[in-house]
Parts: C-alpha cells; sequence; structure tokens
C-alpha cells in the first residue's frame, strides 16, 4: 500500500490481520485505518493488537479509529446514533471529548480510550 493509504474495514472481524495493521500504522507504513468490527468482539484493552492494554506499557496504534459495528440496529436507532456519533466527532475535533453536555462517548485516539457514559 501507499504511505497515504486509508484503510477501512465495515465488513467483518477477521478479514483484516489487525497485529499486521497495527504494526504497518505504529511504522507509518500507511496514513491510517478506521473499522467498527474486530476479531475479538467486544474489543477491549488487550484483547487486539489494535487496542492495547497502555497500563502493561504496550505501546498506542495511530492514526486508527474504532467505532461501533451498528448493521443489525432499527433505523431509529441508527438515526439517534448517527446524532451521538456526530456530536463526538465535534467534540473530539473541538477539544470538548470530557464535556458534560457529552452524554455518551466512547473514542480510540492514539491508543488510548476515552470513554464517557
Amino acid at each position: 500500500m501507499k504511505k497515504e493509504a486509508l484503510l477501512v474495514n465495515m465488513a467483518r472481524g477477521g478479514i483484516v490481520n489487525e497485529a499486521a495493521l497495527a504494526q504497518a500504522l505504529k511504522d507509518g507504513r500507511i496514513f491510517g485505518a478506521a473499522t467498527d468490527v474486530l476479531d475479538e468482539e467486544p474489543g477491549g484493552p488487550g484483547t487486539t493488537p489494535l487496542l492495547p492494554d497502555l497500563s502493561k506499557g504496550e505501546e498506542p496504534v495511530p492514526n486508527l479509529v474504532i467505532s461501533s459495528h451498528v448493521a443489525w440496529f432499527s433505523g431509529q436507532t441508527i438515526e439517534k446514533l448517527r446524532g451521538i456519533m456526530q456530536n463526538n466527532i465535534e467534540a473530539f475535533v473541538e477539544g470538548r471529548c470530557h464535556d458534560p453536555q457529552i452524554k455518551a462517548n466512547v473514542a480510540v485516539h492514539d491508543g488510548r480510550i476515552w470513554k464517557r457514559t
């Protein structure tokens, strides 16, 4: 892949070699990646090379976004989640991830899991 490549997996876990992807991102061999599926669900620190356990000194994965997989949700739920996701992305970009107005927020950035529920 070119260094400018952005890999997006919105299909199924297991399609992408997570260890190879994590290493490619750490090495800067590709620009970034986004996924809403993992080999092991639910994911958490240390369950995949994409979500290292920082408390154990594991190296964070840069330029990676992991979001919820919502393929089976109803249309009404999808619309509500879309609004929440939009608000969360705007809060992240504006540096308001810990704003008390944000009701629910989970984001992975540079290997850190930011969660507000």
